[in-house]
């Protein structure tokens, strides 16, 4: 009987002996990478997860080093995780970079993890994949210039587009008015771009004109790109760009009498915008005064439509001739108050009085003292 309790207490020793050697941690780690496809030039997350499947606690727990393919950065990391006790779980992360010029294709990543128990330390080496996806075209327009244009008005637009992905080719740029309130000069509104490169830009000028009878105000043009992408599909954008039309107007400023000391201009709307509340001014200047008045109220002209003003000028510093500075002040369509300047030219003579208006001059006999000359 003896003999049977001493070897079961043996037998019970042997167990215990195993059981505390046998008893160390056991430390599991996987690495999975946010988002599960990046594209170049972007920012991403390597999520890396730690559980204890051993029978002691894990400790001095350190990320030690990182071993990719791929040329991404990761910049200043702390690899400290710490202790775990047995069955404990711990999530860190590690935020990494792809650079603009990386090439599509899976890179793995691989850690250096090392743990301890008490003095004795392991190192495992948990890999995950970064996945690097071409990045897309991805085309935009970024300006449109001018932003204000006159009734009537034609012009060539500066449009910039921009491609803030990967080459765009076979582009085919059109341009419409949503009211009709611009109009393509030829068939400009259709312009094929051969090709626009990853982070690049192209401007195209297609020739438009303003409608004369479109109203004043903000107007839009709907901007279609229609281009094929690096993979070879067909893709469409559309955009919504807005432009001004002004409610400015001109005029032209004409001799229509003179008299000693006594001119008389005539104000005419040449443009296509009607002119509110429109004031004739002769400002300070330095080779006329005007002795009297040098305002005078004209009120509303229509396009087309002329007044009258009258003034008293008398020549300074024994002057004989020079140019007369006239100011043309009116409300527009939008409410904006507006100011524009004129030159009558007038010259001593006495033979005759020629008149300029928009370039083309033809000559009036007056038999005065000096020849004035209307410069639009």
């Amino acid at each position: 009987m003896k003999k049977i309790v001493f070897v079961l207490l043996l037998v019970f020793a042997a167990i215990g002996a195993f059981a505390a050697a046998a008893a160390e941690p056991i430390v599991q780690a996987t690495v999975t990478s946010y988002p599960s496809g990046i594209v170049p030039g972007n920012d991403g997350y390597l999520q890396i997860s730690f559980k204890n499947i051993g029978t002691a606690t894990a400790t001095q727990i350190k990320i030690t080093n990182i071993f990719t393919e791929a040329p991404v950065l990761f910049g200043n990391w702390n690899g400290d995780i710490g202790p775990l006790a047995v069955g404990d779980s711990m999530t860190t992360t590690l935020k990494f970079s792809v650079p603009g010029n990386t090439a599509p294709g899976i890179y793995s990543v691989t850690l250096a993890v090392d743990y301890c128990d008490g003095s004795s330390c392991k190192t495992i080496y948990p890999t995950g994949v970064i996945s690097v996806q071409s990045s897309p075209s991805n085309l935009e327009v970024t300006s449109l210039s001018p932003k204000s244009l006159k009734l009537g008005e034609s012009t060539k637009m500066n449009i910039t587009i921009t491609n803030r992905g990967n080459v765009a080719s076979n582009i085919i740029f059109t341009m419409t008015s949503s009211d009709g309130a611009l109009l393509p000069i030829g068939s400009t509104n259709r312009i094929v771009i051969p090709s626009i490169g990853a982070n690049s830009y192209y401007e195209v000028h297609p020739e438009v004109v303003v409608n004369p009878s479109a109203t004043p105000g903000i107007h839009s043009v709907i901007i279609t790109l229609q281009y094929t992408d690096k993979a070879g599909l067909n893709q469409t954008i559309a955009s919504t760009a807005g432009f001004e039309i002004s409610g400015e107007t001109d005029f032209d400023v004409t001799l229509q009498d003179y008299t000693t000391g006594m001119v008389t201009l005539s104000v005419i709307n040449t443009g296509l915008a009607p002119a509110y509340s429109t004031v004739v001014r002769i400002p300070p200047q330095d080779q006329f005064k005007v002795p009297g008045s040098y305002t005078s109220v004209l009120g509303n002209l229509n396009s087309g439509d002329y007044s009258e003003s009258s003034f008293q000028i008398l020549p300074l510093k024994n002057a004989t001739g020079g140019k007369l500075l006239v100011e043309i002040s009116y409300t527009d369509m939008l409410g904006v108050r507006r100011s524009l300047q004129k030159e009558v030219l007038i010259m001593p003579t006495n033979t005759s009085a020629m008149i300029s208006r928009g370039g083309n001059s033809h000559t009036i006999s007056q038999g005065m003292t000096y020849i004035i000359i209307g410069i639009i």
